[in-house]
């Protein structure tokens, strides 16, 4: 699996077990919803700013994100 996908699997399964939805979490960080969709799908890559903003509305970190199993 490429980093991409498994950056954006990782950021979907930590959004879904906090219990938000991606336009509450792309709201959060700024962002639109369709673009939040495209990191979970691996299509695009974030900035290390919106990775921080995201890890932190998740309450997680960035390196979380690129764990295999987490």
């Amino acid at each position: 699996m490429n980093v991409k996908r498994k950056y954006g699997m990782n950021i979907m399964r930590k959004r879904m077990e906090a219990g938000i939805t991606q336009v509450q979490l792309a709201d959060i960080c700024g962002v639109s919803a369709p673009y939040m969709s495209m990191l979970e799908h691996g299509v695009k890559c974030p900035s290390l700013a919106l990775a921080e903003c995201i890890a932190a509305a998740l309450g997680c970190t960035v390196n979380d994100f690129l764990q295999e199993n987490n």
